[in-house]
């Protein structure tokens, strides 16, 4: 089903927006410890059972970076995007193309950071998501991009890397909405992080 977003709620510039308990300040900078702007994923919450992380700063960035491009009342697309302004975090980044087939979307991976294909140790870009991760990552992840597609909001999940022998990597990701037309979700724009994986965790370094 094609979703349409004519006005987006996660790009809009409020005093502070707030979803779900999460909060962030019009200046950037966070409420508190939390975020406002993102959903969590369900496997998430229901694994965690606790109060929502406070992402970290690289992944408000982004955030604020695809607010700053977005056409008024729209979502951004990738047109609207520079790599050049977030170059120290391209290789920790995917882009997923929404495909409609048979009135159903289906979610291929149009690149792929090469930070993210050293962690997986194979190459998934041109790869359905079903056909890239291991079946039972599978669900999860397309879970996500659904939702994100259905909600027009970016969201946050944590899991080992779903990729065979690589499931000891602790890593976390925030899936970002994109629209070439600035209505109706076209891409979705992956950041990816790393816990304890040295030289390799780009929230490890100030920027």
């Amino acid at each position: 089903m094609t979703q349409s977003h004519a006005i987006s709620s996660c790009y809009v510039e409020p005093e502070v927006l707030s979803h779900g308990g999460y909060q962030i300040t019009d200046d950037g900078t966070e409420a508190g410890t939390e975020t406002s702007w993102c959903l969590l994923s369900d496997s998430y919450e229901r694994e965690t059972n606790a109060a929502p992380p406070a992402l970290r700063p690289q992944f408000v960035r982004i955030y604020r970076y695809l607010q700053s491009v977005a056409p008024p009342g729209h979502l951004p697309g990738r047109q609207h995007i520079d790599p050049l302004d977030f170059h120290e975090l391209l290789t920790y980044v995917n882009l997923v193309n929404v495909e409609q087939e048979d009135g159903q979307a289906r979610f291929r991976f149009r690149l792929v950071g090469t930070t993210q294909t050293i962690m997986a140790k194979r190459d998934i870009s041109g790869l359905l998501v079903e056909d890239a991760v291991l079946p039972y990552f599978a669900a999860r992840i397309l879970g996500n991009l659904r939702r994100v597609l259905e909600t027009g909001t970016p969201l946050y999940d944590r899991f080992s890397m779903p990729h065979p022998n690589r499931e000891f990597i602790d890593s976390e990701r925030v899936y970002y909405p994109l629209a070439g037309n600035g209505e109706t979700i076209d891409m979705i724009f992956i950041l990816n992080g790393y816990y304890g994986a040295s030289g390799l965790d780009p929230f490890d370094k100030k920027k």
